[in-house]
């Protein structure tokens, strides 16, 4: 499920697209990983690590400190978070 950014005008519930992800150029693609729609973040099977799709591309990222000082994705928060 994606997070679309919404907003109740005239009793009408409008979403936005999100903004195109623009993943860093020293991120490869990851091929095992297959985006269920273009653009978005995913969980990975490993807790410090998500999926972000840009373009239907995979790439395959980290959170900052990862299992070393316990911050891991959270994908309701669709950000890294410190673990509990």
């Amino acid at each position: 499920m994606i997070n679309l950014p919404c907003a109740l005008v005239a009793g009408a519930l409008l979403c936005s697209a999100p903004p195109t992800p623009k993943p860093t150029a020293d991120v490869p693609p990851v091929a095992s990983f297959k985006c269920p729609v273009p653009h978005g973040y995913f969980p990975h099977r490993v807790a410090w690590k998500y999926w972000q799709c840009a373009s239907g591309i995979a790439y395959e990222l980290s959170c900052a400190g990862n299992h070393v000082t316990r911050v891991v994705w959270d994908q309701r928060l669709l950000r890294c978070r410190r673990a509990r």
